[in-house]
């Protein structure tokens, strides 16, 4: 959602705007993070292994490849 959605109330989108991807020119390194489903998924998978205190860190790898493929089921439908 955060790198292709509009999100409830366009939070999302403004979060993407406040970053800076859509801005012509320089990319700046949150605004690449935020443009790229690969980045975003291991991010956010990260964030979730750290505040759920998950045992294993291969967590981080299994949530980021499910988002990922979900992502390519979407894109193909």
């Amino acid at each position: 959602m955060i790198v292709e959605e509009d999100g409830p109330g366009y939070v999302f989108r403004r979060l993407r705007a406040e970053a800076g991807v859509y801005a012509p020119g320089e990319v700046t390194f949150l605004a690449g993070l935020l443009s790229c489903i690969f980045c975003v998924s291991v991010w956010a998978a990260a964030i979730l292994y750290v505040t759920r205190g998950l045992r294993f860190p291969q967590w981080i790898l299994a949530v980021s490849a499910g988002a990922l493929l979900v992502n390519r089921a979407i894109d193909k439908s």
